[in-house]
């Protein structure tokens, strides 16, 4: 056993060699024409069944050591990948919702929009000439008061097009046939202008919230594709980790 090889080659003053080839070189190095050359040479040839069960048994704990190294890779190599899957999945999902808050925020906006353009038009034209249009004027400044007041209350916009529409029958109506005066034709005019200024500041304040949950949403599609890259990086070097860590054990062994 060990002990024996230990015994024998502590005897000749050298250490019991660690592989099959420092046990042959060391056979071969023995002077074989002397007495002492061969009693040396007996005496570890004398060894080497135990010499080559310790090697076999070496080789053996060896490989198992290296299956073993092997299976623990494939199980952290499966369980990062399993964990990336997750990560992508579970970052899709949320991208997902918020690609879909993301277009319905666009949508609303540009109806705000549309709102918004709309008015700004509709105030210049105010001070210009009046467009014809197929509502009568009472119509039209019907429909924009209720207008600003449900903007009001509730912060609901009309419809672009009806809002359209109103205006321009509103301001069909501000021919001199229909006023007393000057004045009162003026007043009129201000009048409307007035309530169209306050529906755009409705308007444009909503635009803005509205732009700005556009860019949170945007930031936040960001944010979600920075953490993806930033943890396929991790797990890219956590697996070169375990390859290393093998490495470092098959030279080892």
């Amino acid at each position: 056993g060990m002990q024996d090889l230990n015994e024998v080659f502590g005897a000749l003053g050298y250490e019991v060699p660690k592989s099959r080839e420092e046990f042959r070189a060391f056979v071969n190095s023995l002077d074989l024409t002397t007495e002492a050359g061969r009693k040396a040479y007996a005496a570890v040839m004398a060894t080497a069944p135990a010499f080559i069960a310790m090697m076999d048994s070496a080789d053996a704990f060896a490989e198992s050591a290296k299956r073993a190294a092997e299976e623990v890779k494939a199980a952290r190599m499966t369980a990062l990948d399993a964990a990336l899957t997750n990560l992508r999945t579970a970052i899709d999902y949320e991208k997902k919702l918020l690609s879909e808050r993301l277009e319905a925020a666009k949508s609303i906006s540009a109806e705000i929009k549309k709102v918004f353009d709309v008015l700004e038009s509709a105030i210049q034209n105010l001070y210009g000439q009046a467009n014809p249009a197929d509502q009568t004027a009472k119509q039209g400044q019907s429909f924009i008061s209720r207008a600003l007041q449900e903007a009001t209350t509730s912060g609901a916009l009309p419809d672009a097009d009806e809002l359209s529409r109103a205006i321009s029958a509103a301001t069909g109506g501000f021919g001199m046939e229909n006023f007393e005066s000057s004045v009162e034709r003026r007043y009129a005019q201000l009048k409307l202008a007035g309530e169209l200024e306050k529906l755009k500041k409705i308007s444009g304040d909503q635009l803005k919230d509205s732009d700005y949950q556009i860019q949170i949403l945007e930031d936040q599609l960001e944010d979600l594709d920075k953490i993806l890259d930033y943890w396929e990086q991790q797990v890219n070097l956590a697996k070169g980790g375990v390859d290393a860590t093998l490495s470092v054990a098959g030279a080892v062994s």
